[in-house]
């Protein structure tokens, strides 16, 4: 890469003349994201505008926030060091045309192209400029001025991160671009489509969490769940079942991925959430071991009102529970506060939905410190 850091890509663009420094404070929430809108769209000077450096941020004071770099195909050159995207091509069809050496002058003679290529890799290095800065202790993503870009976002989202995951299975990195959704000052959900390689980590983590415990329970939509001994339910491949692990109902959807829960642990409590924002908690060992292949025994019943199931969760008194909608509705809660009640029953409202609307997801969160609950917020 031409540029060590973002200094001296800041300082190349402002050499460029394809900088803007904003003074006037601007606010993350929208704001920001409005005026790079329009900027990146004018038809007034250079097409897609300058990239914008804003310095004078609301509620993030010496904080910086650089936005719109890569809007233009002026910038991306300048970003890859090329005056042609063309150069690209020459590069890879150099390493295209290589043919086999057939003597030792040959050989001489690829030593560039070998040492070009070794420079493709990423290197391992014990220390870097990235470390100089370190925060342990009371780390919030709140303090950064990360951006909510439209009204109906579900939040803020850090929206250029660097994702790093390992294969369980290799151990082997990947880095990925995937938006990032603050949920709180600790907790972020990735926003990533199912073929991309850190969501098949993700599933392969799933995988080995379920088949390390003995007594798993897997849930379909229609509101049946069935409890299994762990070698009732082996997989092979990726993510295949070598056996069934619970008859469905012709039509009906399996409850994602994942949604397989450990009921060895005494005293927990199973949460059921359906697409209509309904949800209630019932005793894990309500529900009795059954034999791979069966249909399980009622866990929610569901109704046209209610929906079908979308997630299942093992809670506790502590936990606290994030829904999320598909129209962008969040609501976070204290798990006490949902009603136990057994495995008939089709739970009370947990979110309001609007027509149309449907739960996306339920996520489980570690308790916030003690006097900073409040039963739900809902936001918009």
């Amino acid at each position: 890469m031409p540029f060590d850091d973002l200094r001296q890509w800041i300082a190349a663009l402002d050499r460029a003349g394809e900088l803007k420094r904003i003074q006037t404070e601007a606010d993350p929430i929208l704001e920001i994201a409005e005026i790079t809108d329009r900027v990146s769209k004018s038809k007034i000077g250079k097409p897609g505008g300058p990239a914008l450096l804003f310095q004078n941020i609301k509620g993030h004071p010496n904080s910086q926030l650089l936005i719109n770099q890569f809007g233009s195909e002026a910038r991306m050159k300048l970003a890859l060091g090329v005056n042609s995207f063309d150069e690209f091509a020459d590069r890879i069809k150099m390493f295209l045309d290589v043919k086999s050496p057939q003597g030792f002058l040959d050989k001489l003679k690829m030593l560039p192209l070998l040492t070009e290529a070794g420079k493709f890799f990423p290197k391992t290095i014990p220390t870097g400029p990235c470390k100089e800065v370190i925060k342990h202790d009371n780390f919030s993503l709140l303090d950064f001025p990360i951006l909510q870009c439209w009204p109906q976002d579900a939040g803020r989202f850090i929206t250029l991160p660097c994702v790093v995951t390992r294969d369980p299975k290799s151990g082997k990195r990947n880095v990925g671009m995937y938006r990032l959704q603050v949920y709180d000052a600790t907790t972020t959900g990735a926003h990533w489509q199912r073929q991309k390689v850190a969501a098949e980590h993700y599933r392969q983590a799933l995988r080995n969490a379920a088949g390390a415990t003995d007594h798993v329970g897997t849930s379909t939509g229609d509101g049946r769940t069935a409890g299994h001994g762990r070698t009732s339910t082996d997989r092979v491949g990726t993510g295949a079942f070598a056996r069934p692990a619970s008859e469905a109902s012709q039509g009906d959807i399996d409850v994602p991925p994942g949604e397989a829960v450990d009921l060895t642990q005494k005293g927990n409590l199973i949460l059921s959430v359906t697409e209509n924002g309904y949800g209630k908690r019932t005793p894990a060992d309500e529900y009795r071991l059954t034999n791979r292949g069966k249909k399980g025994v009622i866990n929610v019943k569901t109704t046209e009102r209610v929906g079908k199931v979308v997630a299942i969760a093992l809670v506790d008194e502590n936990s606290q529970v994030m829904l999320i909608s598909q129209y962008g509705k969040i609501i976070r809660m204290d798990s006490k506060t949902i009603r136990e009640s057994g495995r008939n029953a089709q739970g009370v409202r947990l979110l309001h939905m609007e027509p149309g609307d449907r739960v996306a997801a339920a996520v489980v969160l570690a308790p916030e410190e003690e006097g900073n609950g409040n039963g739900g917020t809902l936001l918009q």
